[in-house]
C-alpha cells in the first residue's frame, strides 16, 4: 500500500521554499503523486492542476466509505481543500481562502497583458509593442515666458534690451522596437526683457503734484522728449515707459520665430532615444534629458532663434518701427507739459513748437 504525497511549493524564492506535505492514509492503493510549483512568479498552470489532485483525492474518500479520512476517521467528513489542508471533521478547521489570481488589463484572469505608453499590450492582445504616435508638434502651440536671468550685459548707452534666453521642452516617451523614444509635448521660448534710463538721464515726471517739470526745466525735458533717446540732448530727460515701447517692438517677433522653429526642434528631440531595460516611462524620460544630445539641440535651436531675431530686430531700428513705437507716449508727455508752460506764462521754448 503506498500513500499519497502532495507537495505544494508556493510563491517559490531560491533559498527560501515553503513545502507542505500530507499523508492521506496507509490502505490508499494509488500511486505516490508528487506536485510542485503551487504558484510561482504568476504562472498559476500549476495551481489548478493542484486542485485536480486535491478534488480527486476528496472523491476518492467520499466514494470508498470506510475509508480513513485526513482527519484520521472513518467517514469524518474531514478533507483537503484548496489550499492542501485537512478542514472539516474532527479537524475543527475551515476552508482557506486560496490566492487568486490577478486579472490583467485585457480582463483575463492570470493573463500576463500589462499596460504600457501606448495601451494594453502583451497577453491576449495579439500587440507586442507599442506603436509610437505620429502626430506632429503643434507649431502654435509653441509658447514664450519673460523673467529670464539676462545673459547680456548693457553696454553704457544701451536704453534696454530684450534677449532669447532659453529654449525649454517637455516631452513624454513611448515604447517602440525595444527602445524608449522622445515625443515633444511643449516647447518654451525664455527671454529677458530690459528697458532703462542710460547713466544720467533722469525721468521725466511732468508738471504739477508729484511731478518734477517746473519752469527752469521744462524745456530740457521737452528736447529730451523730441530728441527720441537718440541726441545727446536726450541724456538728460527721458521716459522709460518709451524704452518699454521701444523694446515691445522687438519682443513681437520671438513667439512667430519659435513657432517658426518648432518642427526643426520637434524633429530634433525626437531623434533621441534610449533603450528599454524595463524602466519606467519616467525614468525613461530622465534618460533622455540627460542625454548630451538633447542639451546640445536644445543650444542649437536657440542659437538659430537669435540668429533670426537680431535681423529682425535691425530691421526695427532700420525701418524706424521701434522708434515709432515711442511716439504716442513722448508725444503725450511734450503736450502736457507745453499746455502746462503756456497756461503758467513759462519762458518760451522753441521745443513746444
Amino acid at each position: 500500500m503506498k500513500k499519497i504525497y502532495i507537495i505544494l511549493i508556493g510563491l517559490m524564492l531560491a533559498a527560501n521554499t515553503n513545502v507542505f506535505s500530507q499523508s492521506f492514509g496507509s490502505e490508499i492503493t494509488l500511486e505516490e503523486v508528487t506536485v510542485t510549483g503551487y504558484y510561482n512568479n504568476n504562472d498559476w498552470s500549476n495551481y489548478w492542476y493542484i486542485q485536480t489532485i486535491i478534488y480527486q483525492v476528496n472523491e476518492y474518500y467520499n466514494n470508498n466509505p470506510g475509508t480513513t479520512q485526513c482527519d484520521g476517521q472513518v467517514n469524518s467528513g474531514a478533507y483537503y481543500d484548496d489550499c492542501g489542508v485537512c478542514v472539516g471533521g474532527t479537524t475543527g478547521q475551515s476552508p482557506c481562502s486560496p490566492p487568486q489570481p490577478p486579472v490583467d488589463c485585457a480582463g483575463v484572469t492570470g493573463g500576463s497583458a500589462y499596460l504600457a505608453t501606448c495601451g494594453c499590450i502583451g497577453g491576449t492582445t495579439g500587440i507586442t509593442d507599442c506603436s509610437c504616435p505620429n502626430d506632429p508638434f503643434v507649431a502654435s502651440s509653441a509658447t514664450i515666458a519673460g523673467g529670464y536671468t539676462p545673459s547680456q550685459a548693457l553696454t553704457w548707452n544701451e536704453w534696454g534690451k530684450t534677449w532669447p534666453e532659453k529654449i525649454e521642452v517637455d516631452i513624454t516617451a513611448c515604447l517602440e522596437g525595444g527602445s524608449w523614444k522622445a515625443i515633444v509635448s511643449t516647447i518654451n521660448g525664455g527671454y529677458s526683457l530690459r528697458a532703462r534710463l542710460i547713466l544720467g538721464c533722469m525721468e521725466i515726471l511732468g508738471p504739477g503734484t508729484g511731478g518734477n517739470t517746473v519752469n527752469i526745466n521744462y524745456c530740457d525735458q521737452v528736447n529730451g522728449l523730441n530728441g527720441m533717446g537718440l541726441t545727446s540732448a536726450s541724456l538728460q530727460w527721458f521716459m522709460v515707459s518709451a524704452v518699454q515701447a521701444h523694446e515691445n517692438v522687438h519682443l513681437t517677433h520671438f513667439e512667430p520665430e519659435l513657432e517658426t522653429l518648432a518642427p526643426s526642434i520637434e524633429s530634433d528631440i525626437e531623434a533621441l532615444s534610449v533603450p528599454a531595460t524595463g524602466q519606467t516611462e519616467a525614468a525613461a524620460i530622465a534618460q533622455i534629458k540627460a542625454l548630451p544630445a538633447y542639451q546640445a539641440a536644445l543650444d542649437g535651436q536657440l542659437q538659430s532663434w537669435l540668429t533670426t531675431l537680431l535681423a529682425l530686430g535691425g530691421i526695427d531700428h532700420s525701418s524706424g518701427t521701434a522708434q515709432a513705437a515711442m511716439v504716442p507716449i513722448l508725444s503725450s508727455m511734450k503736450s502736457t507739459i507745453c499746455s502746462y508752460a503756456s497756461s503758467h506764462s513759462w519762458p518760451f521754448c522753441a521745443g513746444c513748437f
